[in-house]
């Protein structure tokens, strides 16, 4: 990935859910305590609740500035929605009997 996937939010704007950037991981990788005992595992769908206020009171103890970098995401429900209503116009079916 560029930098381009990336964005910059504020430690305050952090939410649940947010996938950090592999930027963000190789900052946190300075604390092992904090990945392995404090944060616990870091899911493929994002940072939890819990995740979320640790990491912001560990940023902010450390001084590490005010923003983190996220992965930018983009949803794939309306992907989806747009490719079955093409499909249905279009008169197609994905499995013809």
């Amino acid at each position: 990935m560029n930098v381009f996937d990336f964005r910059a939010v504020r430690v305050w704007e952090l939410r649940p859910r947010m996938i950090l950037s592999p930027k963000t991981l190789d900052v946190l990788k300075e604390d092992i305590d904090l990945l392995e005992h404090k944060m616990g595992p870091i899911g493929p769908d994002g940072i939890g609740k819990d995740q979320v206020d640790v990491l912001r009171r560990w940023w902010i103890d450390r001084g590490k500035g005010g923003r983190i970098w996220v992965s930018r995401t983009i949803p794939f429900a309306p992907a989806l929605f747009a490719g079955t209503v093409i499909t249905v116009l279009l008169g197609g079916y994905l499995v013809r009997v």
